[in-house]
């Protein structure tokens, strides 16, 4: 339970909390049920059996490993609502583990995502909301595994949410204003043991209007607070502005100056401070974009990118960034059903049979402010029946407390065929490298599944996994074969 902390005169955050629930509240109260009532609802209960074989179920060495049956069943339901007041995605599973040989291991898990957004006011008043629930590992440096099934002590419950209320305002052609207040909260919990942290920020901006479109401009104020559950704080402001100059429809540059003020524990030598970048844009065609340029920050020398080129059939996109962040910023922003595909499209898929797995790039849960230097890279090719794609990223990580560094780096390559309209295949090849410390690890997985359509809302599939792990800590090593038989009924 948290903790709540009374005093005889509120605090001024706790004043401009209660201040700003106010008018947000009458806003929910009376903006809501309009936006609700207009949306077209898509709504697809559902239920999914599988029967798992694991020669490996604890992901242990060879000479411990412990095979086993594992059946799955997962109830659950999707909801799609969109409206031109609403837009909102929910999806929930009720994941029953059941184990053949071992019953101590059989298990519940609610897995949960939801997130949307509606226009409470005309043109004024808006709210972002977005929440999860999900089991991840505490500690990928220890022989993790992707999903629930794998039998291990490592696991977490993970639940987020964040809430967003933002007030727009035009003034004539000349000046946009936007304010921003988000409230969100991150959890994890492992047995009897529950850490949590509540942040409350605001962000002002004043940004350029149709008036300035060949020399675009913004000014923002960010103020944004995490309390931990140990006792911590964290206090990160920002005063930036931007400027864009078009030269033409092709090319432009781009500079931001800022002045940070930041708090939290660290051994280094600043926190905060003046920062400045400087970029070009390079528009060639409707389908390509850059972005690149460079600049520092208090934590030394920064670079960005961000790239994007279509043709009919492929999509190229390549990212880079370095930038301030925790693990509960990577656990709010993490996406446990992609409602988009790689070209940006809206889909709707009621989780399609398969796990929920979570990433395991991100080594350790903590609260310590680390500085990450991120590449992301993707190819998607579309074909009438074949779906390919390969992506790539590569972490470096450094703590700011205690000066530990990490790097990650991966690849994946994905196939989807259909080889008539009734049946497709699908298979992965996923490779990642994982360095901290003395420690080192390489992981290599792949693996191979055929789905068929039974019947207007049922289907079956089968499929195999592979997944080995070749670790500098030998008690961490392992390799998993799998065999998977299932069903996906939806009403």
């Amino acid at each position: 339970m948290d903790t709540i902390i009374m005093s005889s005169r509120p605090k001024a955050g706790a004043r401009l909390r209660k201040w700003l629930s106010l008018p947000c509240l009458g806003l929910l109260c009376s903006g809501v049920p309009t936006a609700l009532s207009a949306a077209e609802w898509t709504i697809v209960p559902r239920v999914n059996i599988d029967q798992v074989y694991s020669d490996n179920v604890r992901l242990q060495s060879e000479a411990a490993a412990q095979a086993e049956f594992v059946t799955t069943v997962e109830p659950g339901i999707a909801v799609r609502g969109n409206g031109r007041r609403l837009n909102l995605a929910f999806d929930y599973n009720l994941e029953t583990l059941v184990y053949k040989r071992d019953a101590d291991s059989n298990a519940i898990n609610h897995q949960m995502q939801l997130s949307g957004d509606a226009e409470l006011w005309k043109q004024i008043a808006f709210l972002e909301f977005r929440a999860t629930r999900s089991q991840e590992n505490s500690n990928t440096l220890s022989g993790a595994g992707t999903d629930n099934i794998s039998v291990s002590n490592n696991r977490t419950d993970v639940q987020t949410y964040s809430l967003t209320p933002i007030f727009r305002h035009r003034l004539g052609n000349y000046i946009d204003v936007e304010s921003r207040t988000t409230i969100n909260q991150v959890s994890n919990e492992t047995g009897s043991t529950r850490s949590t942290s509540t942040s409350f920020g605001s962000t002002a901006t004043l940004s350029s209007g149709d008036y300035f479109a060949r020399l675009p401009w913004s000014i923002s104020v960010t103020d944004r607070r995490v309390t931990n559950s140990s006792g911590t704080k964290n206090t990160f402001k920002k005063l930036q502005s931007e400027a864009r100059y078009n030269f033409s429809r092709k090319y432009g540059v781009l500079a931001r100056l800022a002045s940070e003020r930041n708090e939290f524990s660290s051994n280094q030598p600043e926190t905060g401070g003046a920062s400045w970048d400087l970029g070009f844009t390079w528009t060639p065609s409707p389908r390509t974009e850059i972005e690149l340029g460079g600049g520092r920050r208090f934590f030394g020398n920064s670079v960005f990118l961000d790239l994007s080129h279509r043709t009919r059939r492929m999509l190229f996109t390549a990212s880079f960034s370095e930038d301030i962040t925790t693990s509960r910023d990577e656990q709010l922003e993490r996406i446990l059903v992609p409602l988009v595909d790689a070209a940006g499209i809206a889909v709707f898929d009621p989780i399609s049979g398969a796990q929920i797995s979570v990433p395991i790039d991100n080594l350790t849960s903590s609260e310590e402010v680390i500085v990450q230097s991120r590449f992301d890279g993707s190819v998607t090719y579309e074909g009438r029946r074949t779906t390919l794609g390969l992506t790539g990223f590569s972490s470096f990580r450094t703590g700011q407390l205690n000066g530990a560094e990490s790097e990650v780096i991966g690849s994946s390559l994905t196939l989807n065929h259909k080889l008539n309209r009734l049946i497709s295949m699908d298979g992965r090849l996923g490779f990642q490298s994982t360095s901290s410390g003395t420690q080192e690890d390489q992981r290599f997985n792949w693996s191979v599944s055929m789905r068929g359509t039974l019947g207007r809302s049922l289907s079956a599939s089968v499929g195999y996994d592979y997944v080995t792990l070749k670790s500098s800590v030998a008690a961490n090593e392992f390799d998993e074969n799998r065999i998977r038989i299932g069903v996906v009924a939806s009403f």
